[in-house]
């Protein structure tokens, strides 16, 4: 273990001194895992410790920090719990969880008293992944020598903290950044762009040059507090970059734009957002810095984009953890990603959104970047206050789009029905375009709709439904025939730059099953990939890998990342008045003494604790059903597009609400075999949504798709 950090024990935040392990390896499992599957992959993977993340029903999610060799004890103690989930069998409750941190600080009181978890806290960084388990020194509880002759003591199950009851069923669910405000940082404008030098007689150089995108900031900032998120762009053979770094390639006459956006209002970007250069040259690199402050506590993350032209050269992202006092002067590891300059991205119309919140009204800012055939120029316009379904200031964008899926999803029981829905969908679009875009932002864009190629959506929300969007001349009146769907939209997380390679030479895909028939069946795209027809998978000579409907087979897929595609197909569910925290069905089955059936669910916590998808980086198709017994669901609200991107995805595609069976089926077979057949992300999500469009309801509208517009299938 670590040693314990000086005058940390003084503090005792935890109650009393505690030892960390920061270099221990660590896996982490979801509760509703079986005991097996979890001591197979300890074998695989060897750990120090093994995190076990249990969400409950009331929102809550604790934590329970164990040793590998605890976990082996039980299964040696109780084989017949290997079956049994986690959660069940370790009896698990919320007085045997662990505490959890934050920077060596609480963030929530520790509620465990029981068993060796209880005796330990889970750190978390500021991005929200494990980095340390610390054990409270007066709480480490001292094993005895045991005489293993005469078999394990009587009070083993007190020690390990274990319910041995009958079994029920379990429960359910190098830059200064100081943050000195001098007084010439007012003057400073935060660019340098170094002393002007005469160049030297040379020959031309090459139309593109190697450059290093760099930026840093401090890993935490206090409230009130400012902080400086100083970036660089230097020529790579000459580069001495920043934490956070990148190699990109960049035209060596095309201006590079860099700008600041923030996920969220715990930090303020103070001035300038966005800065202009000239490419780097020779011993001229090009410096400057953001300032950000502290406004609340809480994480926000922070992305530092370069783009030139239509093109983004790279993104390098941060986690920040705004804190009442005591910050760290530590510098936050960034996460960089970059994609090669395209000249075909001038055909593309990238609009930056960014929520603002001023005076507790919320609005979006949008940046416009084009620099091609458009001949737009870089600008920045703020929306009208968004309102709530009461017609007042909307507090949260949640609060803006309830009102939005109420209409769009209503039970259709006759033609008359689907006709009316129709026409309130259209006329949704256009009070949207009022609603969201400013005037002037709609004056740019009219004139220009039969030139624009597509549409690329770059910000850190996924809930609003600019897909439903139909732009209208503010002059006349005029509203546009088509919604902003079908201009090839693509949305992009904004501290992510998305892949161009899709390899899609393995497949996987998992079919909800209900044995029980407490749902109803799902997957009329799954002929797609269960038939032989030439129009099938199949028929392309891909013979994709089928995924048991089980929670054990879900992690297991998830855990080992071995596909270029997943497709998964599902029914979605929520809790009611908490559809952010909706859930996907993938099954049912009746637990062991109990004769009702129960729903199989997973949702973003356990998904995002098991998934690891980082090494093929793959295509996500996420295709949640209606139910047909509960109000459509919107499985975008439950964090689906985030925590798959977050986790390693290439590109995502999802439904803003529960779709019908058959707009569905025709929506993925258009997109896969456009993909198949070399069309790029946003021509396949075109063709998809042109070929659902002709069923005539609403679900052709419901698909989000994420990742680089331009990405295109790669063969081996």
């Amino acid at each position: 273990m670590s040693p314990q950090p000086a005058g940390a024990a003084a503090t005792q935040p935890f109650g009393g001194p505690v030892r960390w392990d920061r270099e221990g390896a660590m896996l982490q499992v979801a509760a509703d895992r079986s005991l097996g599957t979890v001591l197979r992959r300890m074998h695989e993977e060897n750990p120090d410790w093994v995190v076990v993340v249990r969400p409950t029903g009331s929102a809550h999610v604790y934590y329970y920090a164990f040793r590998s060799s605890e976990l082996e004890q039980l299964a040696t103690e109780h084989p017949e719990r290997k079956n049994w989930s986690l959660e069940s069998a370790m009896g698990m409750h919320e007085w045997m969880s662990s505490a959890i941190a934050r920077g060596g600080r609480p963030l929530r009181p520790a509620e465990g008293q029981q068993g060796p978890a209880a005796a330990r806290v889970v750190e978390f960084d500021a991005a929200g992944r494990v980095a340390a388990i610390g054990e409270r020194e007066d709480m480490i509880p001292q094993v005895p020598a045991v005489d293993t002759s005469k078999g394990a003591s009587s009070d083993m199950d007190v020690d390990l903290g274990i319910d041995l009851g009958p079994m029920r069923g379990g429960d359910r669910r190098g830059v200064d950044t100081s943050t000195d405000d001098s007084s010439d940082m007012d003057v400073d404008l935060g660019i340098d762009l170094g002393p002007m030098r005469e160049s030297p007689v040379a020959a031309a150089p090459a139309a593109e040059i190697e450059v290093t995108l760099s930026a840093e900031t401090k890993s935490e900032i206090d409230v009130g507090a400012s902080a400086r998120v100083p970036f660089q762009i230097e020529l790579s053979a000459e580069t001495i970059p920043l934490a956070g770094s990148q190699p990109a390639r960049a035209k060596k006459d095309v201006p590079i734009v860099v700008s600041l956006s923030a996920e969220n209002e715990a930090i303020e970007i103070v001035r300038s957002r966005e800065f202009t250069v000239d490419p780097p040259g020779p011993d001229q690199p090009r410096t400057g810095f953001f300032t950000i402050k502290g406004v609340r506590p809480g994480v926000s993350r922070l992305a530092v984009a370069f783009r030139q032209g239509g093109s983004e050269l790279g993104v390098i992202g941060f986690a920040v953890d705004v804190v009442q006092a005591g910050a760290s002067a530590e510098k936050v590891k960034g996460q960089a990603a970059a994609a090669p300059r395209d000249i075909a991205d001038d055909d593309k119309l990238a609009l930056l959104v960014e929520q603002r919140v001023e005076g507790g009204q919320l609005f979006y800012e949008y940046t416009l970047l084009q620099s091609g055939p458009l001949n737009l120029p870089f600008r920045r316009v703020l929306s009208k206050p968004l309102l709530d379904r009461g017609g007042g200031p909307a507090a949260t964008v949640l609060a803006f789009v309830e009102r939005i899926y109420e209409r769009v999803t209503k039970e259709l029981k006759s033609l008359d029905d689907l006709t009316q829905l129709q026409r309130e969908t259209r006329a949704l679009g256009a009070s949207l375009c009022q609603e969201l875009f400013d005037p002037e932002l709609s004056k740019v864009l009219w004139p220009l709709r039969d030139r624009i190629k597509l549409v690329q959506i770059v910000s850190w929300e996924p809930y609003i439904p600019w897909e439903l969007v139909r732009l209208q001349d503010p002059a006349s009146g005029e509203i546009d025939e088509r919604f902003l769907c079908e201009y090839g939209l693509v949305r992009t997380v904004a501290d992510e730059t998305p892949h161009r390679a899709l390899p899609m030479g393995r497949w996987a895909y998992l079919g909800a099953t209900f044995p029980m028939g407490s749902y109803p069946p799902v997957g009329a795209e799954l002929d797609y990939f269960t038939k032989t027809s030439p129009e099938s998978l199949r028929g392309h000579g891909i013979v994709p890998e089928p995924i048991a409907a089980t929670r054990d087979a879900f992690y297991d897929a998830l855990a080992a990342g071995d596909f270029d595609v997943l497709h998964i197909s599902c029914h979605a569910e929520s809790p009611h008045e908490s559809i952010e925290c909706a859930s996907l069905i993938i099954g049912d089955e009746t637990p062991p003494g109990d004769t009702k059936a129960r729903p199989v669910e997973v949702d973003t916590i356990t998904v995002e604790a098991e998934a690891r998808l980082k090494r093929r980086q793959p295509l996500v198709f996420l295709n949640g059903c209606e139910t047909g017994r509960v109000g459509a669901v919107l499985t975008a609200w439950g964090g689906w597009p985030n925590v798959f991107l977050r986790k390693g995805a290439g590109a995502f595609v999802g439904s803003a609400w529960a779709v019908r069976d058959k707009p569905a089926a025709v929506f993925s077979t258009a997109f896969y075999n456009a993909l198949l057949d070399g069309k790029t992300l946003a021509e396949a999500a075109s063709a998809a949504r042109g070929a659902a469009k002709k069923l005539g309801d609403a679900s052709w509208l419901a698909f989000k798709v994420y990742g680089d517009p331009r990405a295109q299938r790669t063969r081996a």
